[in-house]
């Protein structure tokens, strides 16, 4: 038996890539109804599997545990509008669900075995980075993504779904910039937000822990991006 691994240089390139990481599933498994969780937790996947990218070849999905990667082959728009649509789409089905998530999109290059599940470079890193370090509820695009959209011209600052806004960051300390696009869960720039009512659901279960933060800061981001109502006989 040969266990040998030959690096192949066509696993190697320039990618799109979305870190995506599930937030307290543990403490969810632990102190709640985790058959229920289980339950809703397949069918986000089912419809992850289903709805994000079935007819885009080019995007290619990893899991394990509670982290998910998507990445593409290369850098181009349509990688970029494959991988954001799956990778928006399966936030708002895991937020509506209940189930917190946070996460990045990154552009650089990326070494993907998926055969030999080998998988690291720079896109990885910078996603895992930023992705780890949101001290919310959220999916932004990292310092690359803004740099290689603006290269492919669809610069981050007219995407409807997405925002600039100060990232609330885990580690504050570290030099990361202080504003990035975020997605704005639910779609609330034209109203009703489908996902803020769940999220304020979520945020009564950690009443007086310091978990309640996170909930906080996203809840205030999407209640930015709503539209104010319409003055009724004006």
């Amino acid at each position: 038996m040969n266990d040998h691994i030959n690096v192949d240089p066509s696993c190697y390139g320039r990618r799109w890539v979305a870190y995506l990481d599930l937030l307290g599933f543990g403490e969810l498994v632990r102190t709640a109804n985790w058959v229920n969780i289980f339950s809703d937790y397949t069918q986000a996947i089912e419809h992850f599997m289903r709805e994000s990218g079935v007819d885009e070849p080019i995007i290619e999905k990893v899991w394990f545990s509670d982290t998910f990667i998507l990445f593409s082959p290369d850098d181009t728009v349509l990688s970029f509008t494959a991988i954001e649509s799956a990778a928006s789409l399966f936030v708002d089905s895991l937020v509506s669900r209940g189930i917190p998530v946070r996460g990045a999109i990154s552009c650089a290059d990326l070494y993907a075995d998926k055969k030999n599940n080998l998988f690291f470079g720079k896109a990885l890193l910078e996603a895992y980075h930023y992705g780890e370090n949101q001290n919310w509820i959220g999916l932004i695009l990292t310092p690359s993504s803004v740099e290689q959209m603006t290269v492919i011209g669809l610069p981050a600052d007219q995407r409807l779904n997405y925002r600039y806004w100060t990232i609330p960051y885990r580690r504050p300390h570290e030099a990361l910039p202080k504003t990035l696009p975020a997605f704005v869960i639910g779609g609330s720039i034209l109203g009703y937000n489908y996902c803020l009512d769940e999220l304020r659901k979520m945020k009564i279960r950690f009443e007086r822990t310091d978990y309640i933060t996170k909930y906080e800061n996203t809840i205030r981001f999407i209640e930015a991006m709503q539209c104010p109502p319409p003055q009724i006989g004006r």
